[in-house]
């Protein structure tokens, strides 16, 4: 795919011009695979700070779950979560935004407002989620 196909795909949602399934479901798959590599680099870093490997922690987690016992806790460092957590704000953000304004598209609206409600609903929840999120976050670092 092209760059400028991408960067327009960004744009065109933020804008709401795509149809509402699109900008609903094909946004949410984006939105969650942009900050996949975040949470994935995060649980690197706090790995490699605390000297253990992937498999050294998956290996410690089950034999601690076979045994009964809780598996080790491993902070992630404040930079690492921060960066994870905007990362994520931002994202549901910009899925939040192309949805709702889709829903509003006059291009779309002659399909029937109402099964928009439960759209808008979708995105209300999710935003208070990822509000939410970010807010403990704030508050656990306080």
């Amino acid at each position: 795919m092209k760059l400028e196909r991408i960067v327009y795909y960004f744009i065109d949602h933020w804008r709401g011009d795509e149809s509402v399934s699109r900008a609903f479901w094909l946004g949410a798959i984006v939105q969650w695979l942009l900050t996949l590599p975040l949470s994935f680099f995060a649980l690197w870093v706090t790995l490699a700070l605390n000297h253990t490997t992937i498999s050294g922690y998956i290996e410690t987690s089950v034999n601690a779950s076979i045994q009964g016992t809780a598996p080790p806790l491993v902070p992630t460092p404040f930079w690492a979560d921060g960066l994870n957590q905007l990362a994520s704000l931002a994202s549901i953000v910009w899925w939040c935004v192309g949805a709702w304004r889709s829903c509003e598209n006059p291009l779309y609206s002659d399909n029937g407002k109402k099964r928009y409600v439960w759209t808008k609903a979708g995105v209300i929840l999710s935003a208070a989620f990822g509000f939410y999120s970010f807010a403990s976050w704030i508050v656990s670092v306080v």
